[in-house]
């Protein structure tokens, strides 16, 4: 089986999360706004949880060091988009932001691309300092 390349790698993920956000955007545009904001909360806790899980399960204590590492540089931009679009899911005001929907689009892209070619290498670097 072929691995993947980085760019077609960029795109799925980029896809993955783009997705995530137009439901959570396009939710939040319905009177189910404050249910889709929660759940999604429920799903994106839920997944953190399970890794936080498999890394402890996998290396113990040197687990959590390596989580973080999985999440260290995309973080920085996933949480601002995400925060921001539940902060519109929970308005009073149901007002569509295109405008403001590609922007953070364009800051996830962002997100993706540390998440695809920067956080391989640093997680990397991590596990093979790691004494276990």
């Amino acid at each position: 089986m072929k691995a993947a390349s980085r760019g077609t790698l960029f795109f799925q993920v980029w896809l993955q999360r783009s997705g995530m956000a137009l439901m959570l955007w396009l939710a939040g545009m319905t009177p189910v706004a404050c249910l889709a904001a929660w759940g999604a909360c429920l799903v994106l806790g839920l997944e953190q949880a399970w890794l936080l899980s498999g890394f402890t399960g996998w290396g113990g204590f040197w687990g959590l060091p390596v989580f973080v590492a999985t999440l260290f540089p995309q973080v920085v931009f996933y949480i601002p988009v995400f925060w921001l679009l539940l902060s519109w899911a929970l308005a009073k005001e149901r007002r569509i932001r295109t405008a403001g929907f590609l922007i953070l689009l364009l800051v996830l892209g962002m997100g993706t691309a540390l998440e695809v070619w920067l956080n391989p290498g640093f997680v990397s670097l991590l596990v093979s300092h790691c004494p276990f």
